[in-house]
């Protein structure tokens, strides 16, 4: 589901009532203290998928989003995480540093909930493989990774 101002409030009411999430960023670069910036933040609860996109800037064909939401609601997003008792990630520690960056310039430490990168996960459990991307595990799981 696209996140819109119109539908924002019922979207982080559904997302905290879920107490379970899957959630990704997608970003300008992997710079996380430096220059990048969070472009759009994805969550999943087990009946939906939520885009809450903040991109303003045109695609290569000079195109800008249909939905573009002010920056201003990023720490109400990141506010209804922080009452969610887990949440599932894959390079959750790279995506974690990205939110509290917006959130605010790092002044105190967010209080996360239960977070499981399922990333590390895999490699715990399976310690005899050759990858550990998001693609591989997924397959070793009988799962596809969608794009």
């Amino acid at each position: 589901m696209l996140v819109t101002e119109g539908n924002f409030d019922q979207c982080l009411a559904d997302i905290i009532a879920d107490q379970k999430v899957s959630l990704d960023t997608e970003t300008t670069g992997l710079k996380v203290y430096k220059q990048d910036r969070l472009f759009a933040i994805i969550i999943s609860t087990a009946l939906e998928d939520y885009y809450f996109n903040f991109n303003d800037e045109p695609d290569h064909l000079g195109n800008k989003a249909p939905v573009i939401l002010p920056r201003n609601l990023i720490p109400l997003i990141i506010g209804a995480v922080l009452k969610i008792k887990k949440v599932y990630k894959a390079n959750a520690k790279f995506d974690m540093g990205m939110l509290e960056k917006e959130f605010y310039p790092m002044e105190t430490p967010l209080e996360w909930p239960e977070v499981h990168d399922v990333l590390v996960m895999a490699r715990i459990l399976h310690n005899d493989h050759q990858s550990y991307s998001l693609d591989s595990v997924a397959s070793r799981e009988g799962l596809v990774k969608l794009d």
